[in-house]
């Protein structure tokens, strides 16, 4: 789906893969970090939870929850009758201080202290991801595994993308950029977080104000970026099951290949990501 037939997220309710590198809005701080994104958006309401060896390791994973549709320009829950997804099983059980049957060794992280004591275990982030080139990155060391990042994009900082391109209901014509990601078209975003402000104002996204195509350079290099929908892919629920298990049971640091951070690399990676997903 084009960025252009998506639309803002209301609150919610409720391969062999290159290991993905993510940007850290944190790092970037009210300076700024310029990147150029490219390629498609993929959307997902993502849980991330701790997977409780049979030989004694704990590792965070995260699975994309099967219980919304991800193909309408507002991604919104299942029906009841079709909600399957078995963490979401967990993440109820868990509220009612029980066990799954099914999944024994998965369990919500609690919480931080910081969230304050009223806080509850959250069941899942929205998250927008798009790969881009982190501009300093690019031209500083120039490594493409350095320069090539995913970046994670919050309900509200989503948001502030759709007004760029014009994909939002509120967005002034006048002022509409078009897709940033676009091939041709697209242009470099600076990303900004200010950690003193309210969760709903950390994000700040401003365009630049020339279009930069990617170069034939940077089009040989962007080949190498890994395939998000491959990386966020969808299971079914018996899928979820039996890739968890695979986890438990594994000896090592898990599936190497696994989508959803079974190694304590990508584990790393995704709390890069889950830092950007806490707040606003």
């Amino acid at each position: 789906m084009n960025l252009s037939e998506m639309r803002a997220q209301p609150d919610a309710k409720l391969t062999n893969l290159s290991k993905a590198n993510f940007f850290d809005w944190k790092e970037a701080g009210t300076m700024g970090s310029k990147v150029r994104p490219f390629g498609q958006w993929v959307r997902r309401y993502l849980h991330f939870v701790r997977v409780y060896k049979q030989n004694n390791e704990e590792i965070t994973t995260v699975i994309p929850c099967i219980n919304f549709d991800y193909n309408q320009a507002i991604v919104t829950p299942q029906s009841p009758d079709q909600a399957v997804c078995p963490i979401d099983e967990v993440y109820d059980l868990q509220l009612k201080g029980e066990t799954s049957k099914v999944l024994p060794f998965i369990k919500f992280p609690e919480p931080p202290a910081s969230w304050g004591k009223d806080a509850k275990i959250q069941r899942a982030s929205f998250s927008a991801n798009v790969n881009a080139i982190n501009r300093a990155k690019q031209n500083g060391s120039g490594v493409i595994e350095e320069y090539l990042q995913v970046v994670s994009f919050k309900k509200t900082a989503f948001e502030k993308i759709l007004l760029l391109a014009g994909a939002s209901d509120e967005a002034d014509v006048d002022f509409a950029r078009g897709d940033p990601a676009s091939i041709e078209e697209g242009y470099d975003i600076k990303l900004i977080y200010h950690q003193d402000k309210p969760g709903t104002q950390r994000y700040e996204v401003q365009a630049g104000l020339s279009t930069t195509p990617l170069t034939d350079e940077e089009n040989n290099s962007v080949a190498e970026a890994i395939d998000l929908q491959e990386y966020y892919k969808i299971r079914t629920k018996d899928e979820i099951i039996e890739h968890l298990t695979k986890i438990y049971e594994s000896d090592g640091n898990g599936d190497s290949n696994s989508s959803s951070g079974a190694s304590d690399d990508i584990a790393n990676m995704m709390k890069k990501a889950e830092s950007s997903l806490n707040v606003g």
